[in-house]
Formats: C-alpha cells, structure tokens, sequence
C-alpha cells in the first residue's frame, strides 16, 4: 500500500496541472473573444481610410448626415435582400446618410450583383484582404454599424434584426 501512495499523489497533481492548463486556454479563448468585439455604443469606430480602398466602379458616396457600414456577401440573398431595403430607405429620407457596404470578395467574383445599389449616397468598398471587417472585428453578415458623424456607434449589429424604420429613426434622433 505504501508504494502506490507516491503514485496516487503524482496522479493528482498531474489532473490539478491539466485542470489549471485547461482553466488557462479557456480563459485566454475568452479574452480574446472579448477584444474581438471592436465596437461599443457612443464609443468611436475604427477608422476606415476612404482614399485607400478599392471602391466598385470607383463609385465613392458623398458625405452624408450620419454614416451606415454594412458587411455583406454578394451572393447571399439575405444580403441582397438588405442592401435593396437600405436603398429604398436612403432613398426617401430627407437627411441623406452615406452608405458604405464593405465586401470580401475581389471585383470579379462580384459579376455584377451589387452594382445596381450604387449610388450619389452609396459606395461598395471590396474589402479583398479582409482588413476592414478585421478592424469591425466582424464574424458573420449581415452585419451594420450606424454612426454620427464623428463616427460614433449610434446602432450595430445584425440589420436584418433591426426596426426596418432604422434609418429613419436614426436620423430623428439625430438632429
């Protein structure tokens, strides 16, 4: 009996080191998690460097009122389906907002599909090294982030979840 004591006790310190290693990953995966989310509301967004991106059919919007980021995928139909809802609102509104949609893809996987959103208040960013949507800290789309003009969060996250007025809600509480 007294031989297997030494045993049992390197056993348990053996499962206290792998629970305090398990413990430790866990926590780190947490951490970064938690920097992963970049945007908080009334905080300022991160900067995105207009002059420098590659804009479909170089088609930069003008200035507007306050500013909408939409994240999309140009072959997803609930992001087409969003992008039709944004213009048709931006459309009737009388503070114009700038939109800008941010997409991964390069200019010839797009074929098409998103030029006909373009417009005097409406640019699509092709965001092909993902360095934008790192900045957003953006995980899945569709995703938009709705800012004053000093490019503070007003709204974020999943638009497809949002009031379909959120523009036009926006915009009075803005003023």
């Amino acid at each position: 009996m007294v031989i297997f004591v030494p045993v049992i006790q390197h056993c348990h310190r053996m499962k206290r080191l792998l629970l305090t290693i398990l413990l430790s990953a866990s926590m780190l995966a947490t951490a970064a998690e938690a920097v992963a989310q970049r945007i908080a509301y009334g905080e300022r967004t991160p900067k995105i460097k207009l002059k420098k991106c590659k804009w479909l059919d170089d088609a930069v919007p003008q200035d507007g009122d306050f500013l909408y980021i939409g994240f999309i995928y140009s072959r997803s139909d609930t992001c087409i389906e969003l992008c039709e809802r944004i213009k048709r609102q931006a459309e009737q509104m009388t503070q114009k907002p700038c939109v800008i949609l941010v997409t991964c893809e390069c200019e010839e996987e797009i074929e098409g599909h998103l030029r006909e959103y373009l417009g005097p208040q409406t640019g699509i960013i092709l965001d092909s090294s993902g360095r934008i949507f790192r900045d957003f800290g953006i995980r899945y789309v569709p995703f938009g982030v709705l800012t004053d003009a000093k490019r503070r969060a007003l709204w974020f996250g999943n638009p497809l979840t949002a009031d379909r007025n959120l523009f036009r809600n926006m915009s009075q509480s803005n003023k």
